[in-house]
Formats: structure tokens, sequence, C-alpha cells
């Protein structure tokens, strides 16, 4: 089996905004995503800066995710 590397190449900040209702009255939710996020941030400072985002957007914000990009590498084996 191949042994396989992983390398963080990018991250991001995504969160689920209100946008409306729909036909019931339930709320219609879509994302919005902010890009070159540290990928090292610890996920409490993150959390901070996505509910002061939902301050500054003024929307009800359901969910919060932070999104690592990972390089796959085959790691050949000598």
């Amino acid at each position: 089996m191949a042994k396989i590397d992983e390398l963080v190449v990018g991250c991001s900040l995504t969160v689920e905004v209100q946008n409306g209702t729909d036909k019931l009255g339930d709320p219609i939710y879509k994302k919005k995503t902010f890009s070159n996020v540290n990928p090292t941030v610890k996920s409490e400072d993150l959390f901070e800066v996505a509910t002061a985002l939902e301050n500054v957007l003024s929307a009800d914000c359901r969910n919060f995710f932070k999104n690592n990009t990972l390089k796959l590498m085959n790691v050949s084996e000598d």
C-alpha cells in the first residue's frame, strides 16, 4: 500500500448566512466563504472572527466552517 503524506496548502472560513425564507416561512441560507485564512489559526480565534462577521453581516448565521485544503502526495519508499 502506498504511503500518502498531506500538506496544508490553504484554509478558508465559510459562514452560512440567512438569505430569506421559503414559502413555508422556513429560513433559507447561503454560504459566504472568506479565503486566505491562516491554516494554523486556533479554532477558538476563528470562531471569534466568525461571530464578529455575523454582527457585520447583520443577518442570522447558522453554522461556521473551517475548511483546510490538503495536497495529497505519494511518498515513495526507497
